[in-house]
């Protein structure tokens, strides 16, 4: 018996082939970006994570610290829009530092 791995198929055409063999460079550079862009989209989406946890530490508001972990949970990279906006606009992840009168 063939080892399936090389073992010859034939599909609905009738080509008899590998599988490797069937698939056109333009396939293997599809399924290898996809791979890419499906390692670097979860990455990306475990940092936000972990920085929405983080900011969970920091001063601001509740709500907005709440949204945070939402949004890295639904949309994962597109936290670090959430992110940007929020920090720019003074409202998220903003450190606890007090001011000491002298």
């Amino acid at each position: 018996m063939a080892d399936p791995v090389t073992k010859n198929e034939v599909d609905q055409n009738g080509v008899v082939g590998t599988i490797n063999n069937r698939l056109s460079p333009r396939s293997k550079r599809q399924i290898g970006g996809g791979l890419v862009f499906g390692i670097l989209w979860g990455l990306l989406g475990l940092a936000a994570l972990i920085s929405s946890f983080v900011c969970l530490g920091y001063k601001g508001d509740i709500g907005i610290k709440v949204g945070g972990i939402i949004m890295s949970l639904v949309l994962g990279p597109f936290y670090w829009i959430y992110f940007g906006v929020f920090k720019y606009q003074g409202k998220y992840c903003m450190p606890n530092i007090q001011v000491l009168d002298k």
